[in-house]
């Protein structure tokens, strides 16, 4: 008797296991491969339908999360402003040598105040009643080489003075060294609410914004800031910033309205050359937006685990499925087949005889 080798025994094994799939003839075959098929076309829609439902549960998810997001930055972003700009001016309108130095103009008065708060302002200048500067301190140094600007006829030193009701108004963004800065006018009020001196400061926009700096979505979802006109003011990419939000499409021009009209939105859009879930808020009082965005690539990360997790459970159902099919075909229903053979054989025989 031949030996059986290893190799024999395993190719014994699987034509045991698969043979009544591979003979195409046969019913069994045929009923095998339909349940087959009837199987593998159930766990495909439910894998759809549970992708579907997964993929719009984060999408909602995502959304909820970013306007909750936006809308704290956005209050913390006012907050900053008003504890670390205008708190800071306070001071300097209530400080008794600045007082002084508007009633008699001794300067070296007023440098030594404005020095206090050269962490926080790059530029501190006073200004006369008519708008033309008088003193200018520059990264802690008095200025006096330096021409003095006269604000007169600038619209926003104008809408300041020619507005009772406020007491402060910032102007247009612009880069120093590369760096977005912001100019802020001030109404100096004494305790009879008259105006007696305006303030111009300069100062660094991630001052105010550091909450903005921080805010990350997984891995590489971020958060940042543009004007009203579309300019870039932050964003984790220095090489960004100061250029104008750009895209393509009709998703696109709507977003550009939507700013310009200081609305909130949630969209899948591409906004200089990335493709991803955004989410756009105003900044209350200021003619700024915060951006949030979760790429693409990033947020279909799961949705892809998932499809391929599905895939893996859709080839091990049919593995072994195959194999019990056939299994089943060999033990219960082949002996069965081979019985009514046997009987057909042996009457065919007797006949004969």
């Amino acid at each position: 008797m031949k030996p059986i080798n290893e190799k024999n025994r395993l190719s014994q094994i699987f034509s045991f296991i698969f043979s009544p799939l591979l003979n195409r003839k046969s019913i069994k075959s045929k009923i095998n491969i339909l349940i087959l098929f009837i199987e593998i076309a159930s766990l495909a829609v439910f894998s759809l339908i549970s992708i579907d439902i997964v993929s719009k549960d984060k999408l909602n998810s995502l959304r909820d999360r970013m306007q909750t997001a936006n809308a704290k930055l956005a209050t913390d972003t006012r907050n900053d402003f008003e504890n670390f700009i205008i708190g800071k001016l306070t001071l300097i309108e209530d400080d008794s040598n600045f007082r002084e130095y508007a009633d008699n103009y001794d300067i070296n008065l007023l440098v030594d105040t404005f020095r206090k708060f050269k962490e926080t302002f790059y530029r501190i200048s006073f200004l006369k009643s008519n708008g033309m500067e008088d003193v200018i301190v520059e990264n802690g140094d008095n200025v006096i080489d330096k021409a003095y600007t006269d604000y007169s006829a600038n619209k926003y030193f104008v809408s300041l003075r020619d507005d009772d009701q406020m007491r402060y108004v910032l102007t247009e963004e612009f880069l120093i060294a590369e760096v977005p800065y912001v100019q802020l006018f001030y109404k100096c009020l004494d305790k009879y609410h008259d105006v007696y001196a305006y303030l111009s400061v300069v100062f660094k926009i991630e001052t105010i914004i550091e909450r903005i700096i921080i805010q990350k979505y997984e891995k590489t979802g971020f958060a940042f800031l543009i004007n009203s006109s579309g300019t870039i003011l932050f964003h984790p990419d220095k090489k960004e910033i100061f250029k104008k939000i750009s895209g393509n499409g009709d998703e696109f021009v709507k977003v550009s309205k939507s700013i310009m009209s200081s609305e909130e939105n949630f969209v899948k859009t591409e906004l200089n050359g990335l493709s991803g879930y955004y989410q756009y808020s105003p900044v209350k009082d200021f003619q700024w937006f915060i951006i949030s965005v979760m790429p693409i690539e990033e947020f279909n990360k799961p949705i892809l685990n998932i499809i391929i997790s599905s895939l893996i459970l859709v080839i091990c159902t049919v593995i072994i499925s195959l194999s019990l099919i056939s299994v089943i075909m060999n033990i219960i229903i082949k002996p069965l087949f081979n019985y009514f053979h046997d009987e057909r054989y042996f009457a065919r025989q007797n006949s004969q005889e």
